[in-house]
């Protein structure tokens, strides 16, 4: 019988970091199933999701782990989900945010979805210079998961007003 864990990793940015959890994982019969990783400000993190068989599980986190040893810091949590039902009964939408950056934005967009009780799924943010006009950009890639019975007319006219009191350019991309 297969088990989910999820587990997330952060350690100084080295080479072959992923290499070392990726055998850890297959040297336990572990199945890689998703991951997100970035370095961020000299740190590495991500969080894996891996299958792996009821009677390999515990030696699998003993593993992980013992990374701790490498400077590798896990944590690991039994999935709650199947990869399969993690969108089940909700519309896909991705969201592209761009606009002077100043502390608050990630802050205001997710108040406003939470309200609505929209699940974010995938949010990436960054700075940039904004070498034309001066200063810096905020940028966010975002997926976000809407329940079917939620107005989407409704939802964008608050989205844009959010953009708008922001001064963030928006573009809402339907179903992905």
């Amino acid at each position: 019988m297969q088990q989910q864990i999820v587990f997330t990793l952060s350690a100084q940015d080295t080479p072959g970091i992923v290499t070392t959890i990726s055998t850890v994982v297959s040297e336990h019969g572990g199945n890689w199933l998703d991951s997100r990783m970035s370095q961020l400000a000299g740190e590495f993190v991500g969080i894996v999701h891996v299958g792996v068989d009821l009677d390999k599980k515990s030696s699998l986190e003993t593993a992980l782990l013992a990374l701790s040893d490498k400077g590798i810091t896990v944590e690991i949590r039994q999935s709650a989900a199947q990869t399969n039902t993690k969108h089940a009964g909700l519309r896909l939408h991705q969201i592209q945010l761009i606009g002077q950056d100043r502390p608050g934005i990630v802050t205001e967009l997710s108040r406003l979805f939470s309200s609505r009780q929209i699940n974010i799924f995938e949010l990436d943010t960054q700075i940039s210079d904004a070498s034309m006009a001066g200063g810096v950009l905020f940028n966010a890639d975002a997926v976000v998961g809407v329940d079917k019975s939620i107005d989407l007319d409704e939802l964008l006219d608050y989205l844009h007003e959010l953009a708008d009191a922001l001064s963030l350019d928006i573009e809402w991309t339907a179903h992905i």
